[in-house]
């Protein structure tokens, strides 16, 4: 309505037609950043939003959707000299970025970059929905990331098909911030969004505790090999410092994190376990968490810097395992 009654606000194409993103039954007008009065109206609804102030929300921060979104090369803004493409893409972003940061400088910028101009002008680099039924995209995003050196990764949950809800959210704790938009499928080629199965409520459940045993922070680097589905994070200091704080196991089948003197698994298939186990570790006791808070100890075998023992599906009656170790 805001744009209705402002009109000259709004990006046109030569035909003087407004330009804009036909999202379901909503057309939603391109406006134009350039013009003092836009930018003065987005002041106002960052203000709204992140303010603590009475009649605000007080958020804890803002995500900036769909950042692709920008006027076409051909079309040129009111004031030219904002430029076109990217470098008009990273005004808008880093105009907004710098505003949030004027009401509450602790706020979180959650946006999608993919390239390392924009690594200043967002808190977090979200990867994206993967609009296909490629399980790799969100990998191969990620490494794209890294390699761009971009800030913490959102590693998000759209779309979230039946096969691969489960085993790529076992991927995305060890490189990214996991993300549930909500606990069904959504996005299969039949459209249809269906609960998440009981087993599979159970396996993410037990994923995420993996993630908040160790999650990821900026004392650990990330490693990807996006070919050989290799995905690990290691401690940059500390006393575990070159050691892992969480890596894929057993072919993609087990997940696991580590903190000083324990360590924390999710198992989504019954496997054999080989874990690494920090230099100089001993006297390790492994156990399966039962449901309902038992522990019982697995048996296991030391072979040099290797722990092995035998782990089922954490779906059921077991949970999680624990590795308990001295150093």
């Amino acid at each position: 309505d805001y744009y209705k009654a402002h009109p000259d606000y709004v990006v046109k194409a030569p035909n003087g037609k407004p330009l804009g993103w036909q999202r379901f039954d909503s057309f939603m007008m391109m406006a134009d950043i350039t013009i003092e009065g836009v930018r003065e109206k987005i002041k106002r609804d960052i203000e709204y939003m992140i303010s603590d102030k009475p009649g605000c929300l007080n958020a804890d921060g803002i995500k900036l959707d769909c950042t692709h979104q920008t006027p076409p090369f051909k079309i040129t803004p009111n004031h030219p000299e904002y430029g076109t493409g990217e470098f008009l893409q990273k005004k808008i972003m880093g105009f907004i970025y710098d505003e949030v940061k004027k009401v509450k400088h602790e706020a979180l910028v959650n946006a999608t970059g993919g390239n390392p101009m924009f690594n200043s002008t967002l808190d977090q680099h979200r990867l994206h929905d993967a609009s296909s039924i490629d399980n790799n995209n969100y990998d191969e995003r990620a490494y794209a990331a890294i390699v761009c050196r971009a800030p913490y990764m959102d590693a998000d949950d759209w779309y979230s098909y039946s096969k691969f809800m489960v085993r790529g959210q076992l991927r995305k704790i060890v490189y990214g911030i996991p993300a549930y938009y909500a606990l069904n499928y959504r996005g299969d080629v039949d459209q249809i969004c269906k609960y998440i199965s009981d087993e599979d409520y159970q396996l993410l459940k037990s994923i995420i505790e993996v993630y908040l045993h160790c999650p990821i922070s900026p004392n650990h680097e990330i490693f990807i090999d996006k070919n050989k589905k290799v995905f690990y994070r290691k401690f940059k200091s500390g006393n575990l410092k070159g050691f892992y704080s969480a890596l894929t196991l057993s072919g993609n089948q087990a997940v696991a994190s580590y903190s000083e003197n324990k360590v924390k698994l999710c198992a989504i298939a019954d496997t054999d376990i080989i874990l690494p186990m920090p230099e100089g570790s001993n006297s390790e006791k492994v156990y399966a968490l039962h449901k309902e808070g038992r522990k019982e100890e697995v048996k296991s075998n030391r072979v040099r810097n290797d722990l092995l023992f035998g782990a089922i599906k954490c779906c059921k009656d077991i949970i999680n395992y624990e590795v308990e170790y001295k150093r």
